[in-house]
């Protein structure tokens, strides 16, 4: 797996880094996790050029749901309104 920033701290690989690192060949793949976990619908906003949700630090491997489940989409205005339908 390629970490293509410099430093570790560097913050989450964006898709124009990953462009950057398929273009020039030096990997065959380049993971988004950090992007998809703040950005549930990170395919359409790839495909929009943006804008990406920040993600909250604070709320990984904290042994809830909250960071996990509840960043909005861009048709969901706030992180308060689940990006997804839950059943009742």
């Amino acid at each position: 797996m390629l970490n293509p920033h410099e430093h570790t701290d560097s913050g989450p690989v964006t898709p124009e880094i990953a462009g950057t690192v398929l273009d020039e060949q030096a990997a065959d793949a380049v993971c988004l996790g950090a992007l998809f976990l703040a950005n549930p619908d990170l395919v359409d906003r790839i495909r929009a050029g943006g804008p990406y949700n920040e993600l909250d630090e604070a709320t990984l491997y904290g042994g809830g749901d909250e960071g996990y489940t509840d960043y909005p989409t861009m048709k969901s205005p706030t992180r308060e309104e689940p990006a997804f339908a839950t059943s009742t």
